[in-house]
């Protein structure tokens, strides 16, 4: 979570992320049945896969290492919703705590990794076919590949790292989307394509 556009509304001060377990992660094009209690919250992101392991160590990654160690790119939308009651506005302890709100990554086609898509590229949102935002990959931290380092110096100082294969999505590019069940959403990018998925009531 690194943009204002998802900050501002939980009034957060600062970037957090969640992690999430490979169940939860799903190809674009399929259907995710919520319940009425989910927030059915919706964020175009762009996902980084990592081609090799970080090494673990006492010393911080540095922005090099991180990205050198990405091999692929692919659009991601993120499915989000607060499993704590009280609603979405949490102390950020506790935001962490609930896994930065993360419930299930949509991940689209992968491309191979080039630094330079990722500078002011445009991203689109849609609703059942009619754009509903739009953004550009600066929108997550004015520089979306530096939201990559917090996370991986974050597990770094656990004694933990990220390893082949691991996907980290890198914020929200648009206006945050509350999705409707019966509805399709899209998110549309210059690189890397598209992702799908349709909300269907549990």
């Amino acid at each position: 979570m690194t943009s204002e556009a998802a900050k501002e509304p939980l009034d957060i001060p600062e970037p957090v992320a969640g992690p999430l377990f490979e169940s939860f992660v799903l190809d674009s094009g399929l259907e995710i049945a919520v319940a009425n209690h989910d927030q059915r919250i919706l964020k175009p992101e762009i996902g980084f896969r990592y081609g090799m392991d970080l090494p673990k160590g006492n010393m911080a990654h540095t922005f090099e290492e991180v990205i050198g160690a990405i091999d692929a790119v692919m659009p991601v939308i993120e499915l989000a919703t607060t499993r704590l009651p009280g609603g979405i506005k949490q102390r950020v302890k506790w935001v962490n705590t609930d896994g930065a709100y993360s419930q299930t990554l949509v991940i689209g086609s992968s491309i191979h990794f080039q630094q330079r898509h990722f500078s002011l590229r445009g991203t689109r949102a849609f609703e059942d076919g009619v754009e509903t935002s739009a953004g550009v990959g600066s929108n997550a931290l004015s520089v979306p590949l530096a939201v990559m380092v917090r996370p991986a110096n974050h597990l770094n100082a656990l004694g933990l790292h990220l390893r082949k294969g691991d996907v980290l999505a890198a914020g929200v590019l648009t206006d945050v989307i509350v999705g409707t069940t019966g509805k399709t959403y899209r998110a549309e990018y210059h690189n890397p394509g598209t992702v799908d998925v349709t909300l269907t009531a549990r």
